[in-house]
C-alpha cells in the first residue's frame, strides 16, 4: 500500500501487471472504467478469504496473529484489495499509556492488486475506518511502515493520520530456513519467542537479527 524508493508492494504490483496485461489488461481497464472509486463497495470478508492475496503481496510473507477483521474492496463483483485488522499487541503498550481508557485496533496487513487505480489504497483504509467507527466501539486505529520493505507511510500521511515516530521494541527478526518469521508467529506456534527458546527449537535452521524499527501511525476513529 506504500512505496517509497520502489517499496516490496510496489515491485510485486509492476511484475505482475507486466505478467498479466498481455492477457487480462483489456478486461481489467474495462472493469475500472465501469466502476469508478466512488461506486466501489467496500465488504466485510473472512480473514480465511484474505488470506491468499496477502501472502502474495506482503513484504513479510505471513499473516498476523490476533486478526479480528478483514475487508475487500470490491469493483462489482471482482475482488481488489483487502486488509486484515486485530487487536493492538505489546508493541502499542505506548498507546493504552498515552490514552488511557481508549480501545484501538491495529491496521496488520493490506494490499491493493496491480490493476486498481490510483488513490485505491488511501480510499478503501478510508472506508475501513468509517465503518469501524459506525460499528465498533474502537476509539483509533494505529499501523506501521516497514523501512525493510521501502516503506515511508505516504498513504497514511495523505490521510492524515499522525506519525508517531519509530517505536523501539526488543524484538529481534528471525529466520528459519532462510524464510523471515515474525515473533507473532512463533509465539503461535511454540508460546514463546524468546531468542534462547527459539534456539532451543530450531537449532541451526534458525537466524537471528537485529530489528530495524518501524515508523508507526496513529488515526483518532472518535
Amino acid at each position: 500500500m506504500l512505496r517509497l524508493m520502489e517499496c516490496h508492494q510496489y515491485k510485486t504490483r509492476e511484475k505482475l501487471r507486466k505478467e498479466s496485461t498481455v492477457r487480462e489488461g483489456l478486461y481489467y481497464e474495462d472493469l475500472v472504467l465501469r466502476f469508478p472509486l466512488k461506486s466501489t463497495t467496500v465488504s466485510s470478508i473472512s480473514i480465511k478469504d484474505a488470506t491468499p492475496y496477502i501472502l502474495k503481496y506482503e513484504y513479510l510473507g505471513t499473516m498476523p496473529g490476533w486478526s479480528r477483521y478483514a475487508f475487500g474492496h470490491y469493483w462489482g463483483s471482482e475482488i481488489g484489495g483487502v486488509v486484515v485488522l486485530g487487536d493492538t499487541t505489546g508493541s502499542d503498550v505506548a498507546f493504552t499509556r498515552l490514552f488511557p481508557g481508549k480501545k484501538g485496533i491495529q491496521l496488520q496487513r493490506g494490499v491493493n492488486f496491480w490493476w486498481t487505480p490510483k488513490n485505491s489504497a488511501s480510499y478503501f483504509i478510508s472506508r475501513v475506518c468509517r465503518w469501524l467507527r459506525e460499528n465498533t466501539n474502537y476509539n483509533f486505529i494505529t499501523a506501521t511502515a516497514d523501512s525493510e520493505a521501502g516503506e515511508a507511510g505516504v498513504i497514511y500521511k495523505a490521510l492524515n493520520w499522525d506519525d508517531m515516530g519509530i517505536k523501539k521494541h526488543g524484538h529481534p527478526v528471525f529466520f528459519i530456513d532462510g524464510k523471515k518469521v515474525h515473533p507473532k508467529t512463533l509465539y503461535d506456534r511454540h508460546g514463546t519467542s524468546g531468542v534462547g527458546k527459539i534456539r532451543v527449537i530450531y537449532g541451526d535452521r534458525v537466524r537471528i537479527e537485529e530489528r530495524v524499527f518501524k515508523r508507526r501511525f496513529l488515526y483518532f476513529l472518535k
